[in-house]
C-alpha cells in the first residue's frame, strides 16, 4: 500500500473506452507520447500514468502496515 504519493499524468478528452498506458522500470509517461496524440486512437480515452516515484509522480513512503511487515520479517 502506498501513503501520501502524488501521481501525475495526461489524459485524453474523448468519451470512449479508456487505454491506460503505464511505463516500465526505469521510465516516464512520456513514453506514450505520440499513443496520446496518434489520430486512429480517436474515440478513446487514453491515460498514461507516472508510476509513483517516477517521472513527475511523488516518491514511494511505504504505509505503517508495509513497516510492520518489514521488521516482522
Amino acid at each position: 500500500m502506498l501513503t501520501n504519493a502524488s501521481v501525475a499524468g495526461w489524459e485524453t478528452d474523448d468519451p470512449g473506452p479508456t487505454i491506460l498506458f503505464v511505463h516500465g522500470s526505469p521510465g516516464s509517461r512520456e513514453a506514450w507520447t505520440s499513443y496520446l496524440t496518434e489520430p486512429r486512437l480517436d474515440g478513446y480515452h487514453r491515460i498514461a500514468v507516472d508510476r509513483p516515484g517516477f517521472g513527475e509522480s511523488g516518491p514511494v513512503e511505504p504505509s505503517i502496515q508495509d513497516r510492520k511487515s518489514t521488521r516482522l520479517n
